[in-house]
């Protein structure tokens, strides 16, 4: 089946040309051209090779990484394809190692990074404090014949996680030895700091940092991702069922903490079965009220009854 911006392309509706940006939340996808408001920075163009069908997107590589200051030669890394269905940077298990040994010879005051137990694995989550994560060098991808510079800082490859209430980062890095066509995926881990720009009209590609959320507009309480960033934000009120964050309806709000719960009432620390405890306690609190008004009004029922028997003459 023929992609629908393909036949878009055929039929001259569009140009040959879309832009992808990636936020936390969401994102701007761009058919005909690129739009400029989800960029901070200019255009970095690299030629591009595109497969027939045009299904990847292919630039090259040095044979080597900048990690900090350094250019370190690696294994399988002369060729990427720049793929935003790809989660993390994908290298093969040598290319990785190669990655590895070089961190553990030159990076040793980030605590637990050397050693025989280094947490530096592919994908793997680790606890490590902001001074700790800032010990970490960049990354750089140089691409293209003129080594335009693609930049990672720590943050952007040490991804945040969070898992009942616990705070990680994420090596966003892994292996796959399967690759045949390129040696290097740049999946999201990369794409979450870059607009990316596919011209494929003149088989280049294009990179820009991304602006925050990519310039889209966002009210204040859509801003806050987490459950309890949501729950704490004065206003705001956390949907299981949307898992989001939404400016508290005052018409339709309640006690009851499902669907949509706010403040102390947000038991954000039962993490992913959370839902199934708001809908729980939602119910049992939803039954007392029930039960409440049924004694009451049996009470009411039993006093009118007392009254009408002392009333009766003797």
């Amino acid at each position: 089946m023929t992609p629908i911006f393909d036949l878009m392309v055929n039929d001259k509706l569009v140009d040959d040309i879309f832009s992808i940006c990636l936020a936390e939340h969401g994102g701007v996808i761009t058919l005909g051209d690129y739009d400029s408001q989800t960029m901070k920075s200019q255009i970095t163009w690299v030629p591009m090779v595109t497969s027939y069908p045009p299904t990847f997107y292919t630039v090259s590589l040095p044979g080597y990484m900048r990690i900090g200051k350094r250019d370190v030669n690696l294994p399988k890394f002369n060729t990427a394809i720049v793929d935003s269905g790809t989660t993390l940077l994908v290298v093969s298990t040598n290319t990785f190692l190669g990655i590895a040994k070089h961190l553990k010879t030159h990076h040793c005051d980030v605590p637990g990074l050397c050693g025989k137990n280094s947490w530096f694995q592919p994908a793997v989550c680790v606890t490590i404090n902001d001074a700790g994560l800032a010990l970490m060098p960049k990354l750089s991808f140089l691409v293209g014949p003129d080594k335009e510079v693609l930049e990672l800082l720590p943050e952007h490859y040490m991804l945040p996680f969070e898992d009942t209430g616990k705070k990680f980062r994420c090596v966003g890095i892994m292996t796959s030895d399967g690759i045949s066509e390129v040696d290097v995926i740049l999946g999201n881990t990369l794409n979450m700091r870059y607009v990316t720009t596919y011209d494929r009209k003149n088989s280049r590609m294009g990179f820009s940092q991304r602006r925050k959320d990519c310039g889209l507009a966002t009210t204040r309480c859509e801003s806050f991702w987490r459950c309890e960033e949501c729950a704490a934000a004065q206003g705001c009120e956390y949907n299981y069922s949307l898992k989001g964050c939404f400016e508290k309806n005052q018409k339709t709000a309640s006690w009851f903490p499902y669907p949509s719960c706010s403040g102390p009432l947000c038991f954000c620390r039962f993490g992913i079965g959370g839902w199934v405890y708001h809908a729980v306690v939602g119910v049992g609190m939803g039954l007392l009220v029930a039960a409440i008004v049924i004694l009451l009004s049996r009470l009411a029922i039993s006093s009118r009854a007392r009254q009408g028997y002392e009333e009766i003459p003797r």
